[in-house]
């Protein structure tokens, strides 16, 4: 593409780069200039015009933009007409984006004149929501960029609800509880579409919940409803609503469990211990809800801020990051493992207490757990080595001072220097 002013007889084909006045009429920027405006620019006295010329190969932006657009359509997507080299892509329906994020980089670094927008991966989307925009910058861009862009396998797709209805069931102990829970959920369900079933509430027991699975799995939402068809099977989600005794909740999930379970054995703070868990189980939840030992807490879910650090193997990991099944045959230590044998505090529990190192507690065994790894692989830290070693542990009360002072202190190191916080 050639851009730059040319003389208004020689402008013919080409496109206009900036409005410009011809008598009675206004010549828009990105107008292709027919015999008409040629003549009307210069009835207009007009003698140069920047516009862009294409060359050979080259496509103009709303071509481009266009041909792009059909490259990138996946399922559930509709576009816009191309207008001033954009094009915008819309979610046909309710559910969420699926796109490869590697892929639309490599279609971005193609070259620098086409460029596509999108929201981030797995937004939640409405019908109608926009979910991209492709536009091409200049005025035309070689058709060959455009081919090598539409072959980088960036296609959006949105991702709809697989269920349209939902059954929950809430639990009580005496009356039913206020429909605040449900309500909350209604709304959430709503923006995909799916509807919820009238409500069904029984009795907090064993029994009562599992009758009213049976009758959900059969697709009834009360006594008295019929069984619906069985094409309907695959459209409807069973949600429970426990609001007391969550232990009930493992007692009726083991009478339904469909996952295939898998046994896993592993000691555990020196004791042998073999389970039957699902693939899906994480180790800090096995410890917690399967072994009892509750001293691992679970604090953001992430991996972030380290209150569920164990020892795998001698290692120090994050429990919430890993699976059940992957400390299959490992020896694993947990905070209720780190006293001496007596039960006294170790050194470095003491030296927490010693020197104020927590306070809530939330956060202090994955602390010491921490600092027991950091301790074997370094004996003697220096203070900054003892932050930089606790950047993958959170703690919301203490600002870090105590907590770096005790784990000094628990090395041996004097610590009457530093001063108290």
């Amino acid at each position: 593409m050639r851009f730059g002013p040319v003389p208004v007889a020689d402008a013919l084909g080409a496109i206009l780069a900036h409005a410009v006045p011809a008598g009675a009429t206004l010549l828009r920027k990105g107008k292709l200039l027919d015999p008409a405006d040629i003549a009307a620019l210069q009835g207009a006295g007009v003698r140069q015009v920047t516009v862009a010329m294409l060359d050979p190969g080259d496509l103009d932006e709303n071509a481009a933009a266009a041909k792009l657009a059909r490259a990138l359509v996946g399922t559930h997507v509709t576009v816009s007409a191309a207008a001033t080299g954009r094009v915008n892509l819309f979610a046909q329906v309710a559910g969420i984006l699926s796109l490869d994020a590697a892929a639309i980089g490599r279609f971005n670094a193609v070259n620098p004149m086409i460029t596509l927008a999108t929201l981030p991966p797995y937004s939640r989307l409405a019908a109608g929501n926009m979910i991209a925009t492709i536009k091409i910058i200049a005025y035309a861009v070689p058709e060959a960029d455009v081919d090598r862009a539409a072959d980088m396998a960036a296609t959006l797709d949105v991702l709809p609800p697989v269920y349209h209805r939902a059954t929950l069931i809430e639990t009580h102990l005496g009356k039913p509880q206020p429909i605040k829970g449900r309500t909350a959920l209604a709304k959430r369900l709503a923006r995909f579409d799916i509807a919820l079933d009238d409500r069904c509430t029984v009795s907090h027991e064993i029994n009562a919940l599992a009758a009213a699975l049976d009758a959900a799995r059969k697709f009834q939402t009360g006594p008295n409803r019929a069984v619906r068809s069985a094409d309907a099977a695959q459209q409807r989600k069973i949600v429970v609503l426990m609001w007391f005794q969550p232990c009930l909740t493992r007692q009726v999930a083991t009478m339904y469990r469909e996952e295939r379970m898998a046994s896993v054995a592993m000691v555990v703070n020196g004791k042998s211990i073999t389970r039957e868990v699902e693939g899906r189980t994480l180790l800090v939840d096995f410890l917690r809800d399967d072994l009892r030992l509750t001293g691992t807490h679970v604090g953001c879910d992430t991996s972030q801020c380290g209150a569920c650090v164990v020892h795998v193997n001698g290692q120090s990991v994050k429990a919430c990051a890993m699976f059940a099944i992957e400390a299959d045959g490992a020896e694993v230590a947990t905070i209720e493992g780190q006293a001496n044998k007596d039960g006294s505090l170790n050194v470095i529990q003491q030296a927490f207490q010693d020197h104020h190192g927590l306070q809530c507690g939330f956060c202090t065994p994955g602390m010491v757990m921490t600092a027991a790894a950091l301790l074997k692989e370094n004996p003697k830290p220096t203070e900054a080595e003892v932050r930089s070693y606790l950047e993958g542990n959170i703690c919301r009360c203490t600002g870090y001072h105590n907590i770096v002072k005790a784990i000094m202190a628990a090395s041996g190191q004097d610590v009457t220097a530093i001063a108290a916080e």
